[in-house]
């Protein structure tokens, strides 16, 4: 079967989504849910892929704010996808200077002759009043916050003391997985976009929750592929307990050669 059939055999099995389970305590069992990873994305290269995924199940575990196992599916695919499949909290990409890159991407627009000629013309509404603020408020995260006011208030709605005056912060995985619950359950990323409105009761729109994240719908075929296959997976593997987790030594999991992590593709 070609991939692009896989893809539509997928689709149709699970256009009708999955029903609502409100307050569900979502648990996984480690092994069966590497060893259908392992069948849905091929082996896994390296040890820290397996804690970093590791990590981010047990935040997933302690959330009970997911009313449906697709809804885990479509925020692991999007982390998988905006992490360049690190599943770790990443730093935008940047070339040059980053001074002077991200200074230029998210500082002050400049006009001339009434053209812009430089700058971003939303930043000073997102509170960026120099190219110092540019450099300072570019993307961190598991999905990547970018402007200063975006720091200001996902800071504030996930209790990060001082993430205005140290970014960095988003880079913690505590800090970096409730910005991510924020922005995805609450909407808070592109309000009023919110995974409810995308899945549960029956309807499981993977494509179109990209606007959750994205305006203009970018990779939104391929993530929602990525989302199919962790709903496979999520589901072979719920309902064990959280401490079965893999041993990070067994060669089972990993690779015997090393590979570098990707490097993440697209900032929201």
């Amino acid at each position: 079967m070609t991939d692009s059939t896989n893809m539509k055999a997928r689709a149709s099995k699970h256009k009708t989504g999955d029903k609502v389970l409100k307050n569900k305590n979502y648990i996984f069992d480690r092994k069966r849910f590497f060893e259908k990873y392992r069948n849905e994305f091929g082996r896994i290269k390296n040890s820290k892929l397996v804690a970093n995924i590791e990590t981010f199940l047990s935040f997933i575990e302690k959330d009970r704010s997911y009313n449906s196992i697709t809804e885990i599916a479509y925020v692991m695919a999007t982390v998988k996808h905006e992490t360049g499949h690190t599943f770790k909290p990443e730093r935008e990409k940047y070339n040059g200077k980053k001074s002077e890159y991200f200074g230029e991407k998210y500082g002050p627009a400049v006009y001339k002759n009434g053209k812009k000629v430089s700058g971003h013309k939303d930043a000073q509404r997102m509170l960026h009043v120099s190219k110092v603020d540019g450099a300072k408020y570019y993307g961190r995260g598991y999905v990547q916050i970018t402007w200063k006011r975006n720091y200001q208030d996902l800071g504030r709605s996930c209790n990060i003391a001082g993430l205005v005056e140290d970014p960095d912060k988003a880079l913690e995985p505590k800090n970096a997985y409730c910005i991510l619950a924020q922005g995805m359950q609450k909407g808070q990323f592109r309000p009023p976009h919110k995974l409810e409105d995308f899945f549960g009761n029956e309807k499981s729109n993977y494509e179109e929750a990209r606007d959750i994240v994205n305006a203009n719908g970018d990779k939104k075929e391929l993530i929602a592929g990525y989302a199919r296959q962790f709903e496979e997976i999520l589901k072979f593997s719920f309902g064990q307990p959280a401490q079965n987790a893999p041993n990070l030594n067994d060669k089972s999991h990993v690779k015997t050669t090393p590979a570098e992590t990707p490097a993440a593709d697209v900032v929201p």
